[in-house]
């Protein structure tokens, strides 16, 4: 800790939601924050009244927000993709544990390429920090987590870019 390397990398684990996520640094690790995003999505469904719903997790990272909404509609199907191998084994080891994986897709994906079909729901927590904002990341964040799952580009938007055209 000394180092400043994350006691949820140190400790090998994360709460999120309901479920406690194995983490390493293969992945981001799950902020509390990000629940937000779960709780939106379900009273997005509770409202439609769709029980069933097809949801896309682009960027599942430890799988945190796909296995979320996998635990809390059981009737959903999810698919999870990640540019990265590393990311998608701990996605798929959270989704094991969880006894979620028979409910989700995992797929190599850079971003929606090359899953095809409609979803009634797009979720992603994307990178978004900024090249200039980068190097001012607290330590434990730029020297331990995936600069992968922080850099957004340039100016921080290029992930909402391609996902918005693709989707």
């Amino acid at each position: 800790r000394l180092s400043s390397e994350p006691i949820a990398y140190i400790i090998g684990r994360k709460p999120f939601w309901s479920l406690v996520l194995d983490v390493d640094r293969r992945v981001l690790i799950p902020r509390p924050e990000t629940e937000l995003l779960v709780e939106e999505v379900l009273k997005i469904l509770a409202s439609s009244g769709n029980v069933t719903p097809d949801i896309i997790d682009v960027g599942t990272g430890s799988g945190a927000i796909g296995l979320a909404l996998a635990a809390s509609l059981p009737r959903a199907r999810l698919t999870a993709t990640d540019l990265s191998p590393d990311a998608l084994a701990v996605a798929r080891g959270n989704a094991e544990k969880a006894g979620l994986a028979h409910r989700i897709a995992f797929v190599a994906a850079d971003m929606l390429e090359p899953v095809r079909g409609t979803f009634d729901i797009v979720v992603s927590n994307p990178p978004y920090i900024a090249a200039e904002d980068y190097d001012s990341l607290p330590r434990g964040v730029r020297d331990f987590e995936p600069r992968t799952a922080l850099w957004g580009g340039p100016k921080g938007l290029s992930f909402y870019e391609t996902l918005v055209r693709e989707g």
